[in-house]
Parts: C-alpha cells; structure tokens; sequence
C-alpha cells in the first residue's frame, strides 16, 4: 500500500481557563474535559497511521535493496556481455573468460583455462551460458530427444509411438532454476522424461504440459521438479489387432522368451473364442511381430516355455484337450499345427489350472462337473503327446494348484471333504501317486490358497464355516505330512485374506472377517514342517472390509492395504520376531481400486499391484471406475489420477514395475499396451 497522510486531532479548546476568572472558569474547564474524552481515539489512529508508515516505509526499503542487488546482477551480466569477444575455434582461453558464440550469439563463460574447436553452444562441459534459467527458444519432436543445457526449451511432441522420452541434461551443465523446460504432448500416447542417468522420471499425458525445473546441479543426475508429468504410462503399444473383437472376455498371458523379447497369448478365458499370440521385442525400433491365429473356439489356454525359441500352448473346447507347439524366429510365429497332441474330454471344464514343468514332461490340471484332474504332456521336436487322464478326486471343487519339489510334483487340491496335498512322481505321461495329507476339520470350503516357501514346504489355508485354517505340509519322499490350526472368524462368508512370506520360514497372515468384525494379523511360522502361529495378536475391530491386498515388503517390515467405507487404510507390521508388531498406520478418504492378492496358489502377482523403489501402485483395474488409482508409500497413502487406459485385461510383465494389458477398442479390435511405473 501507499504510505498515508496523518489522521488530524482536533485542536484544544480556547481560551485556556483561568482560575482568576470565576465567570468563564467553569465552563471551559467543561470544554476542556469534554476535549480530553474524545481526543485519546484520534491520537490512536494517528499512532496506527505511523506504524504502517514505517512498515512500508521499510519494506520499500528492502524492495530497493532487492532491485538494486538485481540491477547489479543485471550490471555484471551486461558488463561480461559486453566484453563478451566472439569465440575463435582454437583459441586460447583462461578460467572465467566470457565469449558469445557465433552460433546462438548467447554468451558463455569458459570452465577451466583452455582452448577447443568446438563451439561452446555445443561443449557444455567446458562452457556454461550467461543466463539464469529463463527457458529461451522452442522446438517441436515426435521420437525421443538427449537435451543439453542450450537446448530450446518449449518442446511440443506429437509422439508417433509409445517408449518415446527426452532424456534431460547433465545437471552439472545447467544453472538451478523453476523453468528449464516445458513439454507439452500433442500426441495420444504418453510421453517420458529421464534423468541424464537415464532414470525415468515420470510421463506427460496426452494434452498435457510438464514444467521442468532444477534444484540440485551437484551430480550429473541432479534433482528435478517434473510437475505435470504422471508416475504411470505406457511405454509399448501394439498396432490395433482387428481379429480380437470378444471385448471384456479377453484374457492376456505373457511368456518370456529371452531378455528383451515377450510372447503374448490372448484369448482363453473360459468363453468360447480364437486364440491368437503375438511377440515383442523391446531392443527392437518397430517391436512387434505379426499376431497369429494359434487355433479357433477355445475355452480356455495356457502357454509356456517348452523349449529355446518353443512354446507350449495347451487349450481345450468343451469336449477335448489339445497342445500345440509354436516356434519362434526374431518376432515372426510358426505354429505347428500339423504336430497337434490331442485327448477327448468327459466333460466340458469349467475351470483350467496351471500349465507347469515336471522334468521333462509338462501338466495341466483342470476341473469339470465331478472331476478335479491333470493330464500329463511331452514333446518330441514340435510334436506333443498328451497322456490319459489321471484323476486327483471324483469330486469338483477349487482348480488345484502344483508345485514341484526335486522331481515331485504336488498338487493342492480339495478331496471332497478336506483340503489336501497330494505327491506324484511322473515318468512320460505317466503318474504314480504317494501318499497325501489333510487339514482335517469341519467343513464346507469355500477357498483354498497355498504357496511354497522357502523351506520347500506347502503352506495351505482354507475357510471353513465360521472357522479359518493353515497348514504346513512337508514332503519327505514320496510321503506328505501335515501340521495345521484352526481358528474362528466372525461370519460365515469368504473372508478377505493375503499373505506375504518374510523369510524361508515365516509369512505374515493378514485375515479380514467375512462380514466385519475385525482385521486380524499374525505371522505363520514353520519349524521344519510343524506349524505355529502367535494366536492373532494384532485384532482391530471395524465395521467391514471391501477389499484387502499386501502392498510390500522390505526387509521384515510388511505392508498391507485395506478398504473400508470408501477409506483405503495402510498398515505396517514388523516380522522380526515370532509375533508381528504395529509399525505406523495410514489413511486416505478415498476408496481405492486395491490390486488384487499376491501370487497365490501358483500364480503370479496381480497386474494392477506395479512397484518402483519404495512406492506400491495400485492402477489398471477395471474396478477403478469406481475407485482412484492409489500410490503407498511407507509413510503415507495417496489417491492419484486413473490411468485413462482401457484395460479389461492384464498380466504381470518381467519387472516388478512393468504390466501389459488388453485395450478392448469394441467391434474394431484391440490394443496389446505395456505399462510401466516409476518412483
């Protein structure tokens, strides 16, 4: 504000009273009273009147000062500009000496006494620009882009494919500012932006603009401000593929086949529809190969890696089993069709297990109306052979999960009345059983999980009504034994459970009641086949659990997260000893799309759950619609923007940080996308 003029104060009355006056004494003493009454608010104002004088009084004294230390800047810069002499290539030039290139005309100061034949636009090393961080020039890209601190500063880029970025300078070369550059993407697929160690940074979206400053120049890394930019983007993206029209019943399966190249399976999810599959390889410029059809009408498929440059596909219609091979050259697709392997099925599955390698042979379990079985499956050059069929149980329950031990397979099945482990030793196609294990106690079941730790032991948990077990099978042999508790839950539902193994020889249970109640942690400990487990001591009431999903670990620190009347909570939990202890809780007031559980019964992570550094991400599901993508850091949880990718469909990729997804696009076909996260 202006400084103001002074309040005025009304003058004292006159004449003064005088004491000799009896007359007149009387009265103006009134006056006088009267006077002193109302002066003492005028005196205040005119008090206040000089106080905020003398604030502005000073703070215009600071602004000076400001401009003037500016100016001096401004003086220093125009006085090393005006003696700034045009660079001569070879010339000799001492630390400090400030010449103008005949390239931009900018000015530049010379790093280090010395002499070069090339133009200090161009040698950053031994040349910095006379300029602070003001973001001169522009340019407009469509690939990817190494900037250097001269580089025109406003990008457009109108990216013609995916993994496309610009890697940002040394940081060592620039001077620390708010605004080095700004990239705007003009295009429709996300575009990067990398640190000079080449470490991802984030990514621009579609339509929009990332502002990027520098605030540490100590390394050649530095430390950048990237706003605008998202932690989530798509890094590989297929030409539309016209023959997948199914939409939302797709299923998508990666299989690796080397370092940098992929094979991609769509298809197979238990409607009836074509299996086709696809590679990709990532040190290639034009990455993808052509999509083939590996056959029509199928229910469900899986692939593997059978053989260098061979995969496995084993698929089934509704009444028979069938297993190809396809082989494999650059990103080019043969499948051996003539060499199909096929058996008639007694009944149409309903659902289709794991595709996994005993030796060299290959099983596939699967179940239909009575029956929980496997078959057996061998390859001679490009021709499979799939055996008779070997049944598990006459009975149909949960899909059994296989695992292999030495040259042993064992399967995790339900026997009709129990959870059970069962082992299997396997010559060809042909199974000879051992002997098997329970968790005997009351059923029904309406889940079973299992996973293998590093002990080599089984650890199976199952729900029963009002009750939930865990049991660790050991294998000695051809023979399984069992060490199993049991416990009571609130409810009589499923309940939301995830597990997290710590070490060979524990894993922290996280267990959700079925219709509220209470979330319950405890750690799972398996002394060489005997288990045991701390009774729970971690047990919070709450009204209901929506959704539960373990996030992380590092080193013995847990952490979990879980929904609850549209709040997404985080937990962390230590696993040092034998019972867990609470580390920090966190909460956010927004519901978020929680991955789903960890890699359970022989299978993989889930593909919305993506980790960089410290930081878990939850994005890609198709239940986002109704929930924010989520960001979980140790100390905090964060709602952030969903990723506008179409995903109906996805598998986990070779990196704990990298997705890929099916992009339904309706009646037009559909686009195969890699998805990749940074911290």
């Amino acid at each position: 504000m202006a400084i103001q003029p002074p309040p005025a104060i009304s003058p004292a009355p006159l004449p003064a009273a005088v004491r000799g006056e009896k007359a007149t004494f009387s009265d103006r003493i009134d006056q006088l009273v009267t006077w002193w009454q109302t002066s003492p608010a005028q005196i205040a104002a005119l008090a206040s009147n000089m106080w905020a004088n003398a604030q502005e009084t000073y703070n215009n004294a600071m602004t000076a000062a400001r401009a003037a230390a500016d100016a001096s800047s401004a003086a220093t810069a125009a006085a090393a500009s005006a003696s700034a002499v045009k660079w001569v290539s070879g010339a000799t030039y001492a630390d400090g000496d400030v010449a103008w290139s005949p390239m931009d005309r900018l000015s530049y100061r010379r790093i280090g006494a010395g002499s070069g034949a090339t133009d200090p636009k161009l040698d950053a090393v031994h040349w910095a620009i006379q300029l602070y961080a003001l973001g001169l020039g522009g340019q407009v890209l469509s690939t990817s882009v190494s900037l250097v601190s001269t580089s025109p500063s406003a990008i457009t880029v109108t990216p013609t494919g995916a993994g496309f970025y610009a890697l940002l300078p040394d940081a060592t070369t620039c001077q620390k500012g708010l605004s080095l550059f700004a990239v705007y993407n003009n295009g429709e697929i996300d575009y990067g932006v990398k640190d000079f160690a080449g470490t991802q940074l984030g990514w621009v979206r579609p339509g929009a603009t990332a502002l990027i400053g520098l605030s540490d120049n100590s390394n050649a890394a530095g430390s950048w401000i990237v706003s605008g930019a998202q932690k989530i983007g798509v890094t590989g993206a297929s030409p539309v593929i016209t023959a997948i029209t199914s939409g939302s019943s797709t299923r998508i399966q990666r299989v690796a086949i080397d370092s940098t190249r992929s094979f991609l399976m769509i298809g197979g999810n238990g409607s009836s529809s074509n299996l086709y599959g696809v590679i990709h390889d990532s040190s290639l410029a034009s990455p993808w190969g052509t999509p083939v059809l590996i056959a029509g009408t199928r229910l469900f498929a899986n692939a593997i890696l059978s053989a260098a440059n061979q995969i496995l596909v084993s698929s089934c219609s509704s009444s028979e089993i069938d297993c190809v091979t396809i082989t494999i050259s650059g990103t080019g697709l043969t499948v051996n069709s003539g060499s199909l392997g096929f058996q008639t099925l007694a009944g149409a599955p309903t659902s289709w297990g794991q595709l996994i390698a005993v030796g060299s042979s290959w099983v596939q379990g699967y179940v239909y109306s009575g029956q929980t079985a496997m078959r057996a499956i061998t390859i001679s050059g490009n021709a499979p052979t799939v055996g008779a069929q070997t049944s598990i149980v006459a009975s149909s329950g949960p899909v059994p999960a296989m695992y292999v031990s030495g040259s042993t397979l064992r399967v995790v099945h339900f026997d009709g009345t129990y959870p059970a482990v069962k082992p299997y030793t396997l010559s060809g196609t042909t199974f000879t059983a051992g002997n098997g294990a329970i968790i005997a106690n009351t059923p029904p079941y309406q889940d079973i999980r299992s996973f293998q730790n590093g002990n080599g032991n089984l650890v199976v948990m199952a729900t029963g009504s009002g009750l939930y077990m865990v049991g660790v099978f050991k294998l000695t042999g051809t023979i399984e034994a069992s060490s199993y508790t049991t416990f009571s839950m609130s409810g009589s539902g499923t309940p939301k459970v995830d597990v997290v193994p710590v070490s060979g020889s524990k894993a922290a249970l996280f267990v959700a009641d079925a219709t509220g109640g209470a979330i319950r942690v405890d750690i799972i400990t398996d002394s060489a086949g005997t288990l045991s487990l701390a009774g729970f001591p971690l047990t919070y009431a709450m009204g209901g659990c929506s959704a539960l999903a373990a996030l992380a670990i590092s080193g013995t620190t847990v952490r979990i997260g879980f929904t609850s009347s549209s709040i997404t909570y985080q937990m962390s939990v230590d696993c040092v000893g034998s019972s867990p202890t609470l580390i920090s809780a966190q909460a956010v007031r927004t519901s978020i799309a929680l991955p789903g559980p960890s890699a359970l019964n022989g299978g993989q992570r889930d593909y919305t759950l993506l980790r960089a550094g410290n930081t878990t991400y939850s994005s890609l599901s198709a239940a986002a619609v109704t929930g924010s993508d989520g960001a979980f850091l140790p100390s905090s949880v964060r709602a952030i923007a969903q990723h506008p990718q179409a995903i109906v469909s996805g598998t986990p990729g070779a990196a704990a940080n990298e997705s890929w997804g099916i992009e339904a696009i309706g009646v037009v076909g559909a686009v195969i996308k890699r998805l990749e996260v940074c911290a």
